[in-house]
């Protein structure tokens, strides 16, 4: 999948979530400053990306989760998974934002 960033990053303090502007078979060779290309596994049923599960500690889950559920019902982007991607669309997450709280992985 080949995601393009936000025109403003940031959404009070927080990263905004880079768009998908396309699907593509292969990694693409040349592509804007602005764009990032994940890979993406099809399972026969949906696309994983390697992102869909994430560990924090155990102290902390509860605390999150509630946040999130919170967020979720005031906002449409409550939270946001900031990753790193290497030149091979491999993606890792490194903390999630939840409004302009930040916990890192």
């Amino acid at each position: 999948m080949i995601l393009e960033s936000p025109k403003d990053a940031t959404n009070s303090g927080s990263p905004k979530a880079w768009k998908p502007v396309r699907v593509s078979w292969e990694i693409p060779a040349n592509l804007p400053a602005n764009q990032i290309a994940i890979q993406g596994k099809y399972d026969g049923w949906r696309m994983e990306y390697g992102l869909e599960t994430y560990y924090m500690p155990e102290n902390e889950r509860e605390k999150v989760n509630n946040e999130i559920g919170e967020a979720q019902r005031g906002q449409r982007q409550s939270f946001v998974v900031e990753v790193k991607v290497d030149k091979k669309g491999h993606a890792v997450p490194v903390s999630l934002w939840v409004r302009d709280r930040n916990y890192r992985f």
